[in-house]
């Protein structure tokens, strides 16, 4: 038989062992935490995909809105063929539905309604040749 200091002794061992055991899991727990939020980091930080094209950042020295536009423009026959109104029909137009396609400035710069309605008649037209 035991006496109780003897037991009192071994209580105390086991329970110095369970805390020692506890505390080596929550080391390897924290341990492991912490890996797995240094490869999510390490994740995050890799670098981003850009939010506009190196080709379309220049679009406004090279795009063609920019460049050959305002000389179709001037020479009526080559807007309207382009078109398929006059300069005159497409300001009136773009007076109408102008509000409904332009956009906010968020984050990029946005492409304004003049060229959203000039690609949408450029698309609409092609459209109607291949059908």
């Amino acid at each position: 038989k035991m006496s109780v200091n003897q037991y009192n002794e071994w209580l105390l061992e086991c329970i110095n062992i369970i805390y020692q055991d506890a505390q080596k899991r929550r080391k390897d727990e924290i341990l492991a935490n912490t890996a797995v939020i240094v490869c999510a980091m390490k994740l995050r930080k890799k670098k981003r995909r850009c939010w506009i094209s190196e080709i379309f950042k220049n679009r406004q020295r090279h795009g063609f809105y920019h460049v050959i536009l305002p000389i179709v423009r001037l020479k009526d026959l080559r807007f309207k063929n382009y078109t398929r109104m006059t300069t005159t029909q497409f300001e009136k137009l773009l007076s109408i539905v102008g509000s409904s396609l332009k956009r906010q400035h968020v984050v990029r710069e946005p492409i304004n309604k003049e060229q959203r309605l000039i690609l949408t008649l450029r698309y609409i037209h092609i459209y109607k040749f291949r059908n």
